[in-house]
Formats: C-alpha cells, structure tokens, sequence
C-alpha cells in the first residue's frame, strides 16, 4: 500500500547514505578504539546513519534482523554470546537487569562507553569557528528491551557529534553496495575500500567532476592488499574493483601507466552522476533545517523542564503523540520550501510515523511506505 504521491516520491529522498567525515577519514582509529568489535561500530555507524535518513522521527529503535539485513552482517554469529564472556572470568555488564553478553550488544555497549580516539588531530570548519577534534562518540545511551518471544528491541542515542554530523560533516555513501560487497571472504577489507570509493567520488561531484586517476600503490594500501609483486597488486586490486562493477556499482575504471612501457601504473576512474548537485543540496538543505527548526522549537518549548534522560530531543523527535501538530507543521513548511511541491496532511504525518525505506535494491523506485509494524515495539513516555 502506498501512501505517498508519485511527485513525493520523485522529488524528496536519494538512494544515498551518509558516513561521518571523521570516521570515513579515520577508520584505522576504529580498529585501535574497538579491537575486534571495530567493524560492527564502522557497520553501525552506516546502518544508524541511514536510518537517520529515511526515517528520522524513528530512527533510535531498530532490531537486529534490520541491522544484519542492512550490512551484510550474519544474525547467528553476533547474535551468540561474545567469546570474551566465555569463561566466565569477565562478567557481561548488565544495564536496566539485562545483559550486554552477546557479540552484537557487547559493541553497542562498548560505544556507549568508549569514543573513537583519533590517531591525529581533525579539524573541522563550521560557520561560527574551526574545530579540532581528539576523539569522537558514537552513542550516549542504549538500552535493549525484550519481547514476550524473547526477541530485543534496541533503543539507542546517537552523540551530537553523529547527529550533527548527518547534516554537516558526510561523504555520501552507497549502502546497497556497502552490504553486498562485505559478502563473502575479505569483505571487512572491502568495505573499508568501498567507503574509501565512496569518497573520492563525493569529492569530484562537490568540484563538479567525474573523472580523476589514482596510483595503485595508494589504491592497495586503502584495499589493504599485501603482494610480494607488482602484477599482483594489480592482480587483486582489479578483482577488488570488478566485484564492485558486478554489485552494479555505478563507475568505470582502467589500468594506466605514467608513460608508455612504465612501470608505475594508476587507476583512471569515472564516475558518472546520479544526482545533480542541486537535487543533493536540495536534500541536504531539507533534513538540515528540519533538525534546527526542531531543535530550536524544543529549546524554547521545554527551556525550563529538567529532564532524567540523556539527549531528550533525540527522545522528543521519536515519540509521535509529543508536539505532533508542530512536527507536521514543520515537515510540511519546509517541504515546501526546499522542494517546491505541496504534501497533504497526511503524507507529513505518514513521513512522521514511518518515514521511508531504501528501496536501493530495486532501481525503479527511490522510496516507498515503510511496512514496519510499529505496534511491536513499545513507546516510552516522555520523562
């Protein structure tokens, strides 16, 4: 059942996610913070950021069949009890009386208690001033909640470091390419390559460009290929880059040399645009003013309520029955703005209940109604 008009749906949403420019800059940092729980928190942080996208007023509750099914990741294998708690000398850490014991919650726990520390210094420049970054969090809080069947629920608060960061500090990333191409042997390198891709072309298209030409040595060191030759560098480096072509990955690519008969070889890309740079400012200019003109109105509306919980606008934003007017008000305002079309009253509170699903996968749509039955997850009241 769709619940959106055909002009929603062709104006608003691009089939593109967003990575924080700090983490996609400093993924080695992640691996020295984390150990072996690195690549979960570099999966998490695309998973949670597309959530953040598609469905921004229900972004912070998820299960963990919606997080494997997004990245690739096997329910089965993080979902057992993390090996650290094996032989019982470390105790799982328990949090609202419920255990952080598997793989998967032990990593949510361990964001919620440790920041990304950076290897060197990140400065980041905003309108106001620039700022250096030494470390950077992930979550504020977690909490699991289990059903009468025993399966979780997990609610979480994203750092405003990572909410901020959605609006103004992302590279664009692919993420139905981002969870095929870690399928499979060698897929935790792979996607590491993917977001290092997924880079480059988000630079060229901020310059308006396409096309630019990378030394191999530099391209194997981001794929982490280690080869005792030359010819099989390339070897793999190519086998890395036409997995990505066979994902339907949309660029093209080629082996040249610095001269004719040299030894030092690149790879010549292109990447073809699927928006224009005004659809993406568009998008960008929605979701930023969305978030601030909230963030302003929840300031003003509860400046004098004290609140028990960590990041009560996350809070706010998730629960439908606060302030609904309001939310829907804004939607529809500033729909209108930055795309020039109407939405009924409906479709604002339909994008505030359900928000909407990538639909990556299938390249004749670019969103639709989210399914996602909401009545099997609880809601908290506001505290």
């Amino acid at each position: 059942m769709n619940q959106f008009s055909d002009d929603m749906k062709q104006t608003a949403i691009t089939k593109l996610g967003r990575i924080d420019r700090v983490v996609a800059d400093n993924l080695p940092s992640i691996k020295e913070s984390f150990g072996n729980h690195a690549l979960l928190v570099q999966d998490f942080i695309v998973f949670i950021t597309k959530n953040l996208k598609y469905n921004l007023f229900g972004f912070t509750e998820f299960t963990l069949k919606e997080f494997c099914d997004a990245t690739s990741n096997v329910r089965e294998v993080i979902g057992k009890e993390d090996p650290i708690f094996k032989d019982r000398r470390i105790k799982p850490p328990v949090k609202n009386q419920v255990e952080f014991s598997t793989v998967f919650d032990y990593a949510l726990y361990l964001m919620m208690q440790r920041n990304i520390i950076l290897s060197r210094e990140y400065q980041t420049i905003n309108v106001e001033k620039i700022e250096t970054l030494k470390s950077i969090g992930a979550l504020t809080d977690v909490n699991i909640i289990i059903g009468k069947r025993g399966n979780k629920v997990y609610q979480v608060k994203l750092s405003n470091d990572l909410l901020k960061s959605f609006v103004s500090r992302y590279y664009t990333i692919d993420t139905r390419a981002y969870k095929l191409i870690g399928k499979g042997r060698g897929g935790i390198n792979r996607k590491a390559f993917l977001i290092y891709i997924c880079k480059i072309r988000h630079i060229l298209h901020s310059q308006n460009s396409e096309t630019t030409t990378v030394p191999v040595d530099h391209l194997a060191y981001q794929a982490a290929i280690e080869a005792k030759e030359n010819k099989h560098t390339k070897q793999q480096l190519d086998r890395i880059l036409q997995k990505l072509k066979d994902i339907n990955f949309p660029f093209d690519y080629e082996f040249v040399s610095n001269k004719p008969g040299g030894l030092q070889y690149y790879v010549k890309f292109n990447f073809p645009r699927q928006y224009s740079n005004k659809q993406m400012s568009r998008e960008n200019n929605f979701y930023f003013a969305l978030l601030d003109d909230l963030n302003k109105y929840f300031d003003f509306r509860y400046k004098d309520t004290r609140f028990v919980e960590k990041e009560p606008f996350q809070r706010w934003l998730n629960l439908l029955e606060v302030d609904t007017d309001v939310k829907i008000d804004t939607i529809k305002k500033l729909y209108r703005k930055f795309f020039q079309s109407e939405i009924s009253d409906i479709e604002a509170h339909n994008f505030l209940k359900f928000g909407f699903i990538d639909n990556s996968e299938d390249d004749d749509v670019e969103f639709d109604f989210n399914p996602f039955d909401q009545n099997n997850k609880q809601t908290l009241s506001m505290l």
